[in-house]
């Protein structure tokens, strides 16, 4: 059974090339994600340090991560974002 989920990527520049790139492999989007969660929770469970699947650390290869932003947990940085959401 396939379960749908939401997906909100604010940088329309990224959420171009991930598209071009799943479309060059041959791949979904949804694919890239779900194989990227698999390999986060792998990593995890196993107490090792995470990283990105080489796919995605592909896609994001150019974009520059602000110190601040990697010491901080995923949990903090979405309550943040949320945070400043400005909802028209």
């Amino acid at each position: 059974m396939i379960d749908k989920i939401t997906l909100s990527i604010h940088d329309i520049t990224l959420k171009e090339r991930i598209k071009k790139y799943a479309l060059e492999n041959g791949i979904t989007v949804s694919t890239i994600v779900e194989n990227y969660f698999k390999e986060l929770l792998e990593s995890s469970s196993s107490k090792r340090e995470s990283h990105l699947p080489e796919d995605l650390d592909k896609l994001l290869n150019g974009i520059v991560i602000k110190k601040e932003y990697k010491e901080k947990s995923y949990k903090e940085l979405r309550n943040k974002m949320y945070d400043e959401k400005i909802i028209y």
